[in-house]
């Protein structure tokens, strides 16, 4: 039961790492409202903070209410062609939303630069060709970083008329994120950090003013040109023999060497063209009629490389195409697991243009190095030519660089390794430092100028230890992840045209996302929070998501969950009972049911935290040349300088990045199964089930029929079938095994009505209608309790019970049990258990109630002393049927009752006694 509170306290950080509400600690669970969901109307905002409350949600990230694609009724912003005023009517019911949460006890997280998108009467020049919501460049841009100063102070300065202060004032707000998955390293990760029109994503004067501020950069660093060779240096490695077979295809006959593979529904063709080569009589010509949207459905690759492990590789190639089209190009192991090299995306013109990138082997082949060209992005014919895989390092300085000039080069990413490492560390360095210094620059205008008192953080989808590296002055660091994205072949967020995998996360070897955002991003002294997290809908295996976050968040010490999202859409749109979102939530059945018990299990600490975390302590030297050396993730991917599945057993912590040198966890991970320090949580990959067995709180999720019988466990599956969640929550300070009162929520997939797949991984615009369907679960379970009987009530929507049914034990303390929703049409089950030895009364109690005579002859009267202390009373019969209920009375006339054996509950207000009574025939 979450209780209704109004919030009187800011939030801070606590020097163990953690939020603190006045003097307690605090833990979120919490949801993200985006783009109408953040602006409910005053009437509808009291009724929604009342139901995120009982379900267990005490944070509200509000993300996307800077949104350019809603009309003026759901966006922060005029929508009138600038983005430097707000909108009067929104910005009222967000207050009144507001208003509405802190009554509830719900906080808000509110989030300032998400998809604002700059205009041209912003007066920013050449807004509308600044792509991805000017992420990057509002890091360094002096005109947008004003602008996003000037949003933060209309926002969070504003008087909310609804309770008379403004945001930075009123403790509702509990924490404040700058931008949302902004990086300026991890765009240098995926070589988007040149011109549009060199395959980058910077207009021309941004790309030049990061040229400046590198030529800037070195002066300050070096004092000379000779300097700076020195430190370069000016030897080259040697580039060695080419290693791939017919690289300029001048056999005429291209698949002697050279593979085309077609994935999916991608089709293409290939063939040697005499038409225009770059060099000699030939080049490749592959024509696709049919592209997917991604990059590998479609593949010119050759295998068969020897490569040496830790050496540094270069791909080199010619390529043009028939129009502006982009392909990718990578290193890879030729044979599972396919391991990933190295590699990056171009985006070719019809000119031919040299394209090239760098990678070190992780591992030594004798033949299975393989080069892979991928084309399956978007149709049209593409030419490639002079293909060459070589090794070694370039010089430190090309021909003609000169500091005094001012023309040194800033690298791609994808070309790092063909130069010497301190350049690769300089230019690591260099994007680190801007990244750092814009945090620091908005948390002393939001803390110090505006005056923000809760915690602040910069940004997040983190993507290797570099983040939380430029984190360093904010107060807590920030993830996201999802499993199962949707993917859009051919529109970005297309409602129709899209796919899923539709698999379980429990199928993967090592738990999909778990090893990545708990495998070691949280530092020692402050908190961390995981502020978007979904498995998309329709994935039928989606509710699993809620027991392994809650799980494994609690054992990492994770401070809080934002799950991705609650509501989106129209303001108004809060009742339909239908989905045709991939993300919301708030009409989600199954996750919506689990909400509440994983809410207050984690909040409550239910859940052990790992007692001995693993550290791992860094140096600057080790992140500006480690880590580039090795990681090739691109831009999204997750990088760890270990074993990052170590996060299924153990919890991981920076404690610090200011050592000497790097100290990494230095453990291997034990299992399958995987099994925590602590005992509780364990995932079984090889029957897709992860289990969670604390005191208080247990929980399958999987495969149902397949879940072991853990060693200890309160609660076994005897019969089970399909995937799905089934958890058991005590509500008494008393552990499962002596609980009088508990809880089993029971879950799997819900889809709407009349939803129709095409296959299993998409339904395109076939959502269906409302009402959502919840796929109904038939299981045998044995709950082991001390108790004389079990009453177990199917719960309501509202939590409302009916009369239920009692459930005698099978054996010692073990009661066996059937629960088949079809016949109960509920998801929520409440458990009270009875002990004639131990009542809830006092003992004194207990043995003033005597009913007598027992046995008592069919159709007399029962008598009761000590009836007074309860207020009423009901038979219930061996079968779990109540057959005669009323108010507390001295004596009970049995009229026709049937002879048999039946208890006899007496109820009070606090607590309950049961009796035997046996009626005979005379």
């Amino acid at each position: 039961h979450f209780e209704k509170r109004e919030i009187t306290n800011f939030i801070t950080t606590g020097p163990d790492g953690n939020f603190v509400d006045g003097d307690l600690p605090i833990r979120f669970w919490g949801v993200n409202v985006t783009t109408g969901g953040c602006f409910p109307t005053v009437v509808d905002a009291p009724l929604i903070a009342g139901r995120m409350r009982k379900m267990g949600i005490n944070l509200v990230r509000f993300h996307h209410l800077d949104n350019p694609w809603s009309d003026n009724q759901n966006s922060i912003f005029n929508q009138n062609g600038r983005t430097t005023s707000l909108n009067p009517i929104t910005l009222d019911r967000l207050f009144g939303f507001l208003a509405a949460m802190k009554q509830e006890g719900v906080y808000a997280n509110m989030n300032l630069h998400v998809s604002r998108t700059f205009t041209e009467g912003d007066g920013v020049l050449h807004a509308d060709s600044i792509p991805d919501f000017g992420k990057v460049v509002t890091m360094f841009d002096r005109q947008l970083i004003d602008l996003q100063k000037q949003y933060a102070r209309q926002l969070l300065t504003t008087v909310n008329p609804y309770t008379g202060l403004k945001l930075v004032e009123d403790p509702v707000v509990a924490m404040v994120e700058i931008t949302n998955e902004n990086t300026i390293y991890g765009y240098w990760r995926s070589d988007w950090l040149q011109p549009l029109v060199e395959g980058g994503r910077l207009l021309s004067r941004h790309a030049d003013s990061l040229d400046v501020r590198w030529q800037q950069f070195l002066r300050d660093k070096y004092s000379s040109q000779s300097a700076l060779q020195v430190a370069w240096g000016n030897a080259s490695g040697g580039t060695g023999n080419n290693l791939i077979r017919d690289g300029g295809f001048e056999s005429g006959d291209l698949l002697q060497e050279w593979r085309l593979e077609e994935h999916q529904s991608a089709q293409a063709t290939v063939q040697a063209s005499q038409t225009n080569p770059y060099r000699g009589q030939y080049a490749a010509e592959i024509t696709v009629s049919r592209a997917t949207g991604t990059a590998w459905h479609i593949q010119f690759q050759q295998g068969g490389a020897a490569l040496q492990q830790d050496s540094v590789y270069v791909v080199r190639f010619y390529a043009r195409a028939s129009g502006q089209q982009t392909l990718s190009a990578g290193a890879m192991r030729n044979a599972s697991p396919w391991t990933w090299y190295g590699g990056t995306r171009f985006t070719l013109s019809t000119d031919w243009q040299e394209y090239n990138f760098t990678f070190r082997a992780p591992e030594t082949t004798a033949n299975l190095g393989r080069v892979t060209i991928q084309m399956g992005l978007e149709p049209g014919t593409y030419w490639i030519d002079d293909v060459n895989l070589t090794s070694g390092r370039s010089r430190g300085l090309l021909p003609g660089e000169s500091i005094d000039a001012g023309n040194i080069r800033r690298l791609k990413y994808s070309e790092r390794l063909g130069f010497h490492p301190q350049r690769m560390a300089d230019q690591a360095e260099f994007y680190l430092t801007l990244q750092t210094d814009y945090y620091r620059e908005m948390y002393h205008y939001l803390s110090t100028e505006l005056g923000v008192r809760v915690p602040i953080t910069g940004s997040n989808a983190l993507g290797g230890i570099h983040e939380p590296f430029t984190h360093a002055d904010v107060d807590y660091i920030d993830d996201h992840a999802y499993w199962d994205h949707p993917r859009f072949p051919n529109q970005p967020w297309s409602n129709t045209d899209w796919n899923i995998n539709n698999n379980s996360m429990l199928a993967d070897d090592f738990l999909g996302t778990v090893p990545a955002i708990f495998g070691g991003y949280q530092v020692q002294d402050k908190p961390f929070t995981i502020s978007e997290y979904n498995h998309a809908q329709p994935n039928i295996y989606q509710a699993e998501m809620v027991p392994i976050l809650a799980g494994y968040g609690a054992f990492h010490g994770v401070d809080g969950f934002m799950f991705f999202s609650y509501k989106d859409g129209d303001y108004l749109d809060w009742e339909d009972d239908r989905q045709d979102r991939y993300f919301a939530l708030h009409r989600n059945t199954p996750v919506m049911a689990l909400f509440p018990l994983f809410s207050y299990a984690y909040q409550n600490g239910l859940i052990a935290e790992d007692p001995a975390p693993l550290t791992a302590t860094y140096s600057p030297d080790f992140v500006y040349r480690n880590i580039p050396e090795n990681d090739n993730n691109g831009r999204w991917g997750k990088y760890h300088p270990y074993d990052q599945n170590l996060a299924l057993t153990n919890s991981i912590r920076i404690d610090g990045f200011d050592g000497d040198r790097e100290r990494l966890p230095e453990q291997s991970l034990v299992g399958p199964p995987y099994k925590t320090t602590t005992g509780e949580l364990t995932f079984h990959p090889d029957r897709q089930v992860f289990t969670l067995q604390t005191p208080k709180i247990e929980s399958i999720a999987g495969r149902l029929d397949n879940a072991p019988s853990e060693s200890g466990s309160q609660m076994e599956i005897l019969r089970g079938e399909k995937h799905g969640v089934i958890t058991w929550l005590s509500l008494t300070d008393q552990p499962l095994a002596s609980a009088s009162r508990s809880i089993i929520a029971l879950t799997s997939r819900f889809q709407n009505q009349n939803m129709i797949w095409n296959g299993t991984n998409t339904v395109g615009n076939n959502w269906g209608n409302a009402p959502t369907e919840v796929q109904a679960l038939d299981i045998d379970i044995r709950l082991k309790i001390a108790a004389d009987s079990l009453r177990i009530y199917p719960l309501d929507p509202t939590g409302k019970t009916d009369d239920g049914f009692t459930v005698y034990p099978s054996g010692p303390a073990q009661f066996d049990l059937r629960l088949d929703q079809l016949q109960s049409n509920s998801l929520w089950f409440g458990v009270e258990a009875f002990d004639i030895t131990t009542s809830t009364e006092s003992k004194t109690v207990e043995e003033s109630l005597e009913v007598y005579p027992n046995p008592v002859g069919r159709g007399e009267v029962i008598n009761i002393s000590g009836w007074q202390q309860f207020d009423a009373y009901r038979f219930v019969s061996l079968h779990g049927q109540v057959v005669r209920r009323g108010p507390s009375r001295p004596s009970i006339p049995l009229d026709d009752l049937p002879a048999g054996i039946y208890f006899l509950e007496m109820r009070g207000s606090s607590g309950s006694v049961v009796k035997k009574v046996l009626v005979q025939f005379l």
